[in-house]
């Protein structure tokens, strides 16, 4: 009986449909090139994923890309290279439904998927728009709000069509808050927080979806009612007093128990119901209805006055001066507001003492200065503590994004700069 010598198999190469089929034979020739028949042939797929094959032959598209299908006889093979095309069976808006300003643009992006859910590159994408004089979209996504309303969308590749709901709004802000870092969020009377400027750390709030020189509504369903920009993060807090944070999440800044940033809003940690709060470039500090303080982040310089240095991934109680042994005296005031990243605070501390809150160089809150500087007979009344003060803002500087200190009762502003965190 002559050996196989070669393997034929046919066609050779051919295109197939994702869950499509296409027969191959395969044919046995000894070395004189004469058929030969009765053998056995064992088939194979390079890539099962894209291409099966049965033990007849019998090829199944899969999914998309090519595949090399393998007929072996007594260790000679041939081969058949095929061309899985999937077709697209859905097609997604990524960001889906959200809010714009009038005036304000947004960039969107469709993904088409085959029928297994696999996302399918270089697929053309035709865009849409329902009601063009309420929210327009170009040819490449670029979505921009006309008038105040709704708007649908679509987004359609070869006659498969996915769709967002888009909202235009006219902007109306009841606070503003600035952030330390080159971006800025309000608040609307109806609680919806927006943020515009620089998003590299996700401090926009949006989904980290870039830098966005119009305002853009923070992602999630909350009602805000005061938030705080802070150095590469925003903070608020919602009705009911949950405090919520974006962005950055390096030196504990989102007080939830983790340095991973969020380009969304997540919960800071314990459960805690605040009336205020105050994001300063790498740290927060938050108040209760009953005037508790608790402050989370960044402790390098004392800020989150605690007894030590070490940060705080999670908020951290620390006493206020309302709670202390002694009652504050004339020209020493309670806490009654969080804020922080500002010029230095005198208060007086349970022995009589006036302190400032801040390191002596950075103006942060928590370090008591030498009693001789500060002592009781220099905070004695409203017109010492001001003098005092501006005797402060000659020899310590304190310095924010927007510092401003007091020499000789003028404001001069600070040319020193926050270092890196």
């Amino acid at each position: 009986m002559a050996p196989v010598a070669s393997v034929v198999v046919t066609p050779d190469s051919a295109t197939v449909l994702a869950r499509s089929t296409l027969q191959l034979q395969a044919t046995l020739l000894d070395s004189a090139g004469r058929l030969l028949t009765g053998r056995g042939v064992h088939w194979t797929s390079s890539d099962p994923f894209v291409a099966t094959v049965s033990s007849t032959g019998l090829v199944t598209g899969v999914g998309n890309g090519p595949a090399i299908i393998t007929a072996t006889a007594e260790q000679r093979s041939g081969a058949a290279r095929l061309t899985v095309f999937a077709p697209v069976a859905s097609v997604t808006v990524d960001q889906g439904d959200q809010t714009i300003v009038v005036g304000g643009a947004v960039q969107l992006s469709a993904t088409p998927r085959d029928w297994r859910g696999v996302v399918l590159a270089a697929r053309v994408v035709a865009w849409s728009s329902l009601d063009p004089g309420t929210v327009s979209v170009t040819s490449t996504g670029v979505v921009t709000g006309q008038a105040p309303g709704s708007g649908v969308l679509t987004a359609t590749s070869e006659g498969q069509t996915g769709s967002a709901t888009i909202a235009v709004a006219i902007l109306e802000l009841r606070e503003l808050a600035p952030g330390l870092s080159t971006h800025t969020c309000g608040v609307t009377p109806g609680g919806a927080t927006f943020c515009w400027g620089s998003d590299a750390y996700g401090q926009l709030g949006n989904g980290a979806a870039g830098d966005d020189a119009t305002a853009m509504l923070t992602r999630g369903d909350h009602s805000f009612v005061t938030a705080s920009g802070g150095g590469r993060f925003t903070c608020g807090v919602v009705a009911g007093g949950a405090a919520y944070c974006w962005g950055s999440g390096s030196r504990g800044r989102l007080g939830n128990g983790s340095v991973t940033g969020s380009p969304t809003p997540v919960a800071v940690a314990g459960g805690l119901s605040f009336r205020t709060l105050s994001a300063g470039f790498s740290h927060t500090c938050a108040l209760t209805d009953e005037g508790a303080a608790y402050c989370w982040g960044d402790n390098g310089t004392g800020q989150l006055g605690t007894e030590t240095v070490k940060l705080s991934l999670t908020p951290r109680k620390r006493r206020t001066f309302a709670e202390r042994a002694s009652p504050p005296r004339a020209g020493c005031a309670t806490v009654q507001r969080a804020q922080i990243g500002r010029p230095p605070q005198l208060r007086r501390d349970s022995r009589g003492r006036c302190v400032l809150l801040g390191r002596q160089s950075l103006g942060r809150a928590g370090r008591r200065l030498d009693a001789s500087l500060l002592d009781a007979r220099a905070c004695r009344g409203r017109a010492g503590l001001q003098r005092h003060q501006r005797w402060l803002g000659f020899h310590l500087r304190g310095h924010d994004r927007r510092p401003r200190v007091l020499l000789g009762g003028r404001q001069r502003r600070s040319t020193r700069h926050y270092p890196s965190p």
